[in-house]
């Protein structure tokens, strides 16, 4: 039997584009839903039109930050900038540990490959009127995987599973 899960702003970037791509009055609808069930507020019942966005979220998800940029550049709603701004905010204060992007402050080590510092990169860009000179974001990821010798001789193949999960 399938469950029923919340949206992540995974999905919210897809239908926010997807919506600006053909106008299909139903992909803003998902993600107006989308949105507010990741307590970003209302986006709007049009694209930039009558927001309620929530200022006052705890959000913290690149995801968030990069469907923002995308709305701000269909619509020029500068509203969907500090809605931005204020995502990012929250993901310093609860992502950047010991000078590095981690889950928490007890992770001993700091995948290179997170997409944070990159979300922050473009946000900045976009505020400063140079989106052009950060690559528009497409939703990939880096892989890291190596044979890694342990202290006691015995080796073994390591990936990002292994190593950016350590507490």
């Amino acid at each position: 039997m399938l469950t029923q899960t919340p949206a992540s702003t995974a999905f919210l970037i897809s239908y926010a584009r997807a919506f600006l791509a053909t106008k299909d009055q139903t992909l803003w609808n998902m993600a107006r839903g989308i949105a507010k069930g990741n307590d970003l507020g209302d986006i709007g019942e049009e694209p930039g039109k009558d927001l309620q966005l929530n200022f006052a979220t705890t959000n913290d998800q690149t995801f968030s930050i990069f469907a923002l940029i995308d709305l701000y550049g269909g619509t020029n709603n500068t509203d969907y900038l500090n809605l931005a701004r204020v995502i990012g905010n929250n993901l310093v204060k609860n992502k950047f540990h010991h000078g590095y992007f981690t889950p928490s402050p007890s992770h001993m080590y700091a995948s290179f490959d997170v997409i944070e510092p990159y979300a922050l990169l473009a946000l900045d860009a976009v505020i400063k009127g140079t989106p052009e000179k950060v690559p528009t974001f497409i939703n990939g990821s880096g892989f890291a995987q190596g044979e890694y010798q342990f202290p006691n001789g015995t080796v073994r193949t390591i990936n990002d599973d292994y190593l950016y999960t350590r507490e």
